[in-house]
């Protein structure tokens, strides 16, 4: 009997043990960065989630909450313990005159034995504890999912800022070719005796400042390219393209559908949610501490020198309470209370300030969708009031000044409606952050 008890709690302990761990994905998203490829936004995700550090971190964190659940849940199970002895006594000498002699004896004793403890009642203690592990690896995962997201809106700013610097780039690329173009026509007025010499030197200068911020705008670039190979954790990417998604698409969203879908899939708020849930178990277990605690046991045992063992067995139940440890429970369970109310207030401070946020990016997002409408229009207007100034200035009726402010002005309004698309994708990103959107 004994013999069979063992090998069942053995199996049982072996086929615990083979059960799958809980972890990472085994498809984990392909990392490699071709040179010369075009990525898209999507495709750079993709790559930042194959990469990052915190991510892994934070799954290692999952796991060990779901270690730490299963742990707590032991408490609802028997535990099972198995012993074996061999005793080997003795007899060097004897005292006749000692009546204590007698004990001193020759003889050998084996014993072995199976015991087994349930808990069977504690007033929601166990309960408890397993309420605050489970509450433990919800914080866990509500953890990891704020660093996905995290590193989402990071790739994601990093995207938009990449094709802002190229978009500012290529304008300066067009201002350039323009003060080029300008050169040459004051060249030939000059040579043809119908301008003057500060033509020629007034359009080199402006060559050369245009050259100079085209410069500039490049380095702008490569500082976007390397803000973006570090949020997608892959800092010795080679030269790449991206998809360019700068346009204005326009983002459907209400404030109040921003708030509801925060207050319900924000991790944040989640995760705050998760400790209030521990901070209410945590209430529970203190005032567990006040009730007793009933246990059975039972077991079954040989013992002898001489073979075969006598054997018999053993059962019956334990209650246990604490009747006074110096108000230590009094304290504890205050202190739990105490706990509970600070987080509840928390969890209200901190949906007032999501809301700030919600309420500040939707209004920016207002803002850069009226600003793109009017610096379309001044882009256009800048566009066609440089068009008239060169070809004044190419049939001689201009001056270089009126060419040079026409294409100065039409600089900054290019400039200005890409920085409102950017403005744009930047406020939409913000918005998607704060509804826990992916």
């Amino acid at each position: 009997m004994l013999k069979t008890a063992i090998k069942f709690f053995l199996f049982t302990m072996l086929s615990a043990a083979m059960q799958p761990v809980p972890g990472l994905s085994a498809e984990t998203p392909d990392s490699t960065v071709l040179e010369g490829s075009t990525l898209t936004l999507s495709r750079c995700l993709d790559i930042a989630l194959a990469n990052a550090p915190d991510i892994k971190s934070a799954e290692f964190m999952v796991r060990a909450g779901r270690a730490r659940l299963k742990e707590a849940q032991a408490g609802w199970y028997p535990s099972a313990n198995i012993n074996a002895g061999y005793t080997a006594n003795r007899a060097v000498h004897k005292n006749i005159a000692d009546p204590f002699s007698a004990n001193i004896a020759t003889y050998d004793t084996r014993s072995a034995g199976l015991s087994v403890n349930q808990m069977l009642y504690d007033f929601g203690r166990t309960k408890a504890i397993t309420g605050i592990s489970s509450d433990s690896l919800g914080f866990a995962q509500r953890g990891k999912e704020h660093a996905v997201l995290s590193l989402v809106t990071n790739v994601k700013m990093n995207y938009y800022g990449l094709l802002g610097a190229q978009r500012l780039r290529e304008v300066q690329k067009e201002t350039v070719a323009q003060y080029n173009k300008q050169l040459l026509v004051a060249q030939s007025h000059f040579s043809a005796g119908t301008k003057p010499k500060y033509d020629v030197t007034k359009a080199e200068v402006d060559l050369s400042n245009a050259r100079l911020q085209l410069i500039q705008a490049e380095h702008q670039v490569q500082l976007a390219r390397a803000a973006l190979n570090a949020a997608m954790n892959n800092i010795s990417a080679p030269d790449y393209f991206i998809e360019d998604t700068l346009d204005y698409v326009k983002f459907e969203a209400a404030f109040d559908d921003i708030v509801a879908a925060a207050c319900g899939f924000n991790p944040e708020i989640k995760a705050q949610e998760e400790v209030i849930k521990a901070g209410e178990h945590k209430v529970i277990l203190s005032r567990s501490n006040y009730y007793p605690v009933l246990k059975g046991f039972a077991g079954y045992n040989y013992f002898g020198s001489v073979s075969p063992l006598s054997e018999g067995w053993n059962a019956g139940l334990a209650v246990s309470m604490n009747l006074f440890n110096g108000f230590s429970d009094n304290n504890k369970l205050a202190e739990a209370e105490n706990d509970l109310s600070s987080d509840r207030m928390k969890l209200d401070n901190l949906k007032l300030l999501i809301s700030l946020e919600a309420r500040q990016s939707f209004l920016s997002l207002q803002n850069a969708e009226d600003s793109i409408e009017s610096a379309t229009l001044q882009v256009k207007q800048a566009t066609e009031n440089m068009e008239i100034a060169t070809a004044r200035y190419e049939t001689g009726l201009g001056s270089p000044v009126e060419v040079a402010d026409a294409t100065v002005s039409y600089g900054k309004a290019k400039q200005a409606l890409i920085q409102a698309l950017y403005d744009y994708k930047r406020s939409q990103t913000d918005i998607e952050k704060i509804m826990g959107k992916k």
